[in-house]
């Protein structure tokens, strides 16, 4: 009867030692498990933090820390978002659809649902721009052409270079002088022009003031002679304008002769005077 007893009392020892570290091995384990909750807590709220100001990347590494101590799908739906702002399409897409099939209570299922189909659509069409340009490439490669080949230049013969410089010297000699001498002689014409213009109206407009006043013939001597000597310098404006048109017609028609003359062996002038009373323009030149 002893030996039972003392088999019974060893029995009740093993299983209260057993009981015993079942519930301190609960105890212990409910601890870690809330000290993971706690500090996957405070990596979500940096996650979140992180988000809101804009710095995706830190965001994602805080958020995956908390998921890597609660486990909780929840926080795909943080990959998600996180992915979608960095331009990553592909994996928004895996954590958005992890997040709708691991999930069961989503309160906006059906908004969430057609943010993954617009997602897939635009995966697709991107993915068939990407095949489309990479067919155009092997069907048409770009090949650069070939450089084209710089032909050196060709120089004239000795010969041909001067005799083509002494033709253009020539030639600008003998019509650089004649024409130079047309031209002046057109210069003078307008001069001419020019001295009657202005004479002759201010002796047409004093006329018409004597006329005005009446006095004719026996007006001012000041006032005729003032008329009088606008008159003359009228008249030799013309004398100089027709003299002056003539000679640049005649150097003109005379250019082309092919003669081996220079504006040094042309020499003329027009020189108009005028006296008390008389007027006139002296033409003199040389040729």
């Amino acid at each position: 009867m002893l030996a039972p007893r003392r088999m019974s009392v060893k029995r009740l020892a093993w299983t209260t030692a057993l009981v015993l570290g079942v519930v301190f091995g609960a105890a212990d384990g409910r601890a870690h498990a809330q000290d993971d909750a706690n500090r996957a807590r405070l990596h979500f709220q940096a996650g979140a933090s992180y988000y809101e100001a804009g710095d995706y990347e830190d965001a994602l590494r805080e958020f995956q820390r908390a998921y890597d101590l609660s486990q909780r799908p929840e926080l795909f739906y943080n990959f998600s978002l996180c992915h979608q702002q960095l331009g990553q399409l592909d994996e928004a897409i895996v954590y958005l659809d992890r997040y709708l099939t691991e999930v069961e209570d989503v309160p906006n299922r059906a908004n969430l649902e057609r943010r993954l189909a617009n997602f897939r659509a635009r995966q697709a069409n991107e993915a068939a721009a990407e095949r489309a340009e990479a067919e155009r490439e092997v069907e048409a490669p770009a090949v650069a052409p070939p450089p084209a080949r710089e032909e050196p230049p060709i120089a004239p013969a000795p010969s041909e270079v001067s005799e083509a410089e002494e033709h253009e010297a020539e030639d600008d000699a003998t019509s650089g002088g004649t024409n130079g001498a047309a031209i002046a002689g057109f210069s003078v014409a307008g001069a001419g022009l020019v001295v009657l213009g202005v004479a002759g109206g201010l002796a047409l407009a004093q006329r018409s003031d004597l006329d005005d006043q009446g006095c004719a013939p026996d007006c001012d001597g000041g006032d005729v002679s003032a008329l009088r000597t606008r008159a003359i310098v009228a008249d030799v404006g013309l004398v100089v304008a027709v003299v002056g048109a003539a000679l640049g017609v005649v150097f003109l028609l005379t250019g082309g002769d092919g003669d081996d003359e220079t504006a040094e062996d042309v020499a003329w002038g027009v020189s108009p005077w005028v006296a008390p009373g008389s007027g006139g323009a002296a033409v003199g030149g040389r040729f």
